[in-house]
């Protein structure tokens, strides 16, 4: 079809019009300028009279002069200054010369009322009204010919008669110029104003010329469209019984039916049925929706460039597939997929547009939920196997450190230099642990909590954080069952959740810590397809501040790791994301609810289980380190690692046999100098042998052997699911010389006495 406005071959004779137009509105102006003029220029007349009368003999008399006879005279010339110009405009309105012939005697009447004003200033204001009047005709050269003859007379007049125009008998000769720049400072603004209203007159011209020419394409295309409309008529009654019989089926589907009529041109294609399945997707009754177009379904979300697309496709007379958003009544959004069918009659022309839509909201928040659930376990993966490599540089580095405080002298500067070497690795370590966390990598040694004891226990820890602004308030619920998790990493996953609602309330605030028994459906489970969850019986532990809150964007993505709204140097951004990767591990779910200035709850799930006991006592290692004199294989791919762990084990009466690998160790095992075994310490994860099948191997040898496992994380051949099998000893890296020899005696038993 046609478009409604005019092609771009119409331009030229649009502009045409334009020109046409406004110079008929100059035309109308001008002559209607003219008329004003010819009643305001015998009204000045009539004016300068009264002023002759009762004005000049009073301006003229006194100490400066008398009254003087060619005052009237002047009064006579007023009528001649008027006669001219007022007889053109009532004879020959709208032309050139009418419109000059006017401004030179409506300057030269302001002069004269000036000189029967005896030249006060109050008259000088005629000149300037003047001038505005004749902007009027929207024309700068009548205000340059007005501005030439009002100069002049200043002139004349101000070098041979001053009192004349300027109120006193002499005056300086150059006087006339600062009357002529008040002048032309008026017609500055007003060719300003004048140059804008012919734009503007222009601009109305255009307009018009462009409606007139429409006007002409709708005649036109209403004379097309009568005669298309009679055949239109009975290919519509055709499709109306198409349409009865396709209703019927329609009426019953599940997916959202729309029917259109294939008018594509603005303003677009008017709705003649829905099915129920739209209206109850919608919200929109067929009654408000049939006659108007699928536009009152878009929004601010709505993708333009799939609309173009789909115009395009319907244009072309072809199926339309496609995403966007579309908005119900009530105004909500919701993710709609639809395709677009055209239906053709018997000779093949389109009649309607049949759309059937589908509302997949639900589906899009489980792609995204998925993906954002993939990109996490994407980085957890990077990051405990980062964390678990730079365990080991850091396991060297704290032992080295270590055995030279033990050297040196105290006090000395080597030795704060050892010491402060020590600090910075305890702080790296603890961050590989919370990547570790994150990344789900890390040893758990689970037993049955009570989260009650575990809350209640921490409460002194909480407001010594927290301090006085901020009161903390613990509702443990009755009856609470008990979970299978690691008391230590729960109290890691509390603290961080507290310290975070900390800031969230640097003005101070309240914090809730509350516990329930919870019981998730199948229905509950399935909106969190990351969670691993399966319905059951849970316990619940929320974290409520009343803080600042979180933006939609901050809480999409606050467990990721290094994310932090802090500022530099204030966060690592890894506090949450190892509370994540911890509950996660531990088989549970956490999640996050939060408004801006309306606070924050952090609901963490865990499973129920049937035993309950108390959490554990931690108890302080002794200072000393427990000394032994059994022999030990140690096996350690790293060369940092494996040096410090020997000068160390050397150093406590151990005898020690060193190697990089399983298979190292094996052949070392071999050389008849080495002896029994008491003890094989081995990493996990080595290349060419695991320290699994490194164990085996030796303890087929010499079955009374003991084994000391060390990893930054766990393989399959260790844990499962990154718990510890029961029964096997392990040491976690990064770990201390303290710890190691602890952990020693721990798995050797007590030191043999002479």
């Amino acid at each position: 079809m046609r478009p409604l406005t005019p092609s771009l071959n119409a331009d030229v004779p649009v502009q045409q019009r334009t020109a046409v137009l406004l110079r008929e509105q100059q035309k109308e102006n001008h002559q209607q300028t003219d008329r004003r003029f010819a009643l305001l220029m015998a009204l000045q007349w009539l004016a300068g009279i009264a002023a002759a009368l009762w004005l000049s003999p009073k301006s003229w008399a006194g100490s400066y002069s008398n009254i003087h006879v060619h005052v009237w005279a002047a009064l006579l010339l007023g009528g001649v200054i008027t006669g001219l110009p007022v007889f053109l405009a009532l004879l020959y309105p709208g032309t050139v010369l009418t419109r000059h012939v006017i401004a030179v005697g409506q300057m030269l009447t302001s002069g004269l009322l000036v000189h029967l004003s005896g030249g006060r200033i109050e008259t000088h204001f005629h000149y300037f009204g003047s001038l505005a009047f004749l902007a009027f005709y929207r024309d700068w050269r009548v205000l340059l010919t007005a501005t030439v003859v009002a100069t002049a007379d200043h002139f004349v007049r101000g070098m041979f008669w001053p009192q004349s125009i300027f109120g006193v008998l002499t005056s300086s000769s150059w006087r006339w110029l600062e009357h002529a720049g008040w002048v032309l400072f008026e017609d500055v603004f007003l060719v300003l104003a004048v140059r804008q209203n012919l734009q503007e007159m222009l601009g109305v011209a255009e307009r018009q010329a462009r409606l007139e020419a429409v006007n002409v394409t709708i005649e036109q295309r209403v004379d097309e469209r009568t005669s298309e409309l009679k055949q239109e008529i009975a290919e519509r009654k055709r499709a109306e019984e198409s349409l009865r019989l396709l209703s019927s089926a329609v009426e019953q589907s599940k997916e959202a039916i729309m029917i259109t009529d294939a008018e594509l041109d603005l303003p677009g294609p008017k709705i003649i049925f829905v099915n129920p399945a739209f209206m109850q997707m919608t919200g929109y009754t067929a009654a408000e929706v049939i006659g108007r177009t699928p536009r009152m379904l878009q929004g601010p979300r709505t993708d333009r460039a799939v609309l173009n697309r789909l115009r395009y496709d319907l244009e072309q007379g072809e199926m339309f597939a496609g995403e966007t958003v579309n908005y119900r009544k009530d105004g909500t959004e919701f993710d709609l997929e639809w395709q677009i069918a055209p239906m053709r009659n018997a000779s093949g022309a389109i009649t309607h547009f049949v759309a059937v839509e589908r509302d997949i909201t639900g589906r899009k928040r489980l792609e995204a939920q998925l993906l954002q659930s993939q990109k996490m376990e994407t980085v957890g993966k990077l990051a405990g196997g980062v964390a678990h490599e730079f365990n080991s540089i850091l396991t060297a580095i704290i032992g080295q450190s270590e055995l030279l405080i033990g050297d040196l002298p105290t006090g000395g500067t080597l030795a704060k230099n050892a010491a402060e070497i020590s600090k910075a690795a305890g702080r790296a370590a603890v961050l590989t642990r919370q990547l570790l966390a994150y990344g789900r990598k890390q040893l758990l040694q689970p037993e049955a909590l009570d989260l009650n004891r575990v809350i209640t226990g921490m409460a002194g820890m909480f407001h010594h954080l927290l301090g006085s602004a901020v009161s903390t308030q613990i509702i443990p619920a009755p009856g609470l069952h008990a979970v299978l998790a690691d008391a230590g990493q729960m109290e890691q996953v509390i603290m961080n959740m507290v310290i975070n609602a900390r800031d969230a309330m640097p003005g101070g605030g309240k914090l809730t810590l509350e516990t329930a028994n919870v019981t998730m459906d199948q229905a509950y489970v399935s909106q969190f397809p990351e969670s691993e969850m399966s319905a059951g019986d849970y316990v619940m532990l929320a974290i409520t501040d009343n803080g600042t809150g979180m933006s939609a964007a901050v809480k999409a993505r606050v467990f990721e790791p290094f994310f932090t709204t802090k500022g530099v140097g204030e966060g690592t951004g890894l506090g949450l994301s190892s509370c994540y990767g911890i509950i996660k591990q531990s088989g549970g779910h956490i999640s996050v609810y939060s408004e801006l200035n309306r606070g924050t709850t952090f609901k963490v799930y865990l499973p129920q289980v049937t035993v309950q006991s108390q959490t554990p006592l931690q108890r302080p290692a002794p200072p000393d380190l427990p000394r032994g004199t059994e022999t030990i294989l140690l096996v350690e791919d790293d060369p940092a690692l494996r040096e410090m762990a020997t000068t160390l084990l050397r150093r406590l009466g151990y005898t020690v046999w060193a190697a990089a690998n399983g298979i190292e160790a094996m052949a070392l095992k071999q050389q008849p100098d080495v002896g029994p075994i008491d003890l094989l310490f081995t990493d996990v994860v080595m290349p060419h042998m695991s320290g699994m099948e490194l164990a085996d191997r030796v303890q087929a040898l010499e079955p009374q052997a003991r084994i000391l496992y060390t990893s930054a994380y766990t393989a399959n051949a260790i844990a499962h699911q990154g718990v510890l099998k029961q029964g096997v000893a392990l040491l976690q890296k990064p770990f201390t010389p303290a710890a190691l020899a602890h952990k020693l005696r721990e798995v050797l038993g007590p030191p043999h006495t002479a």
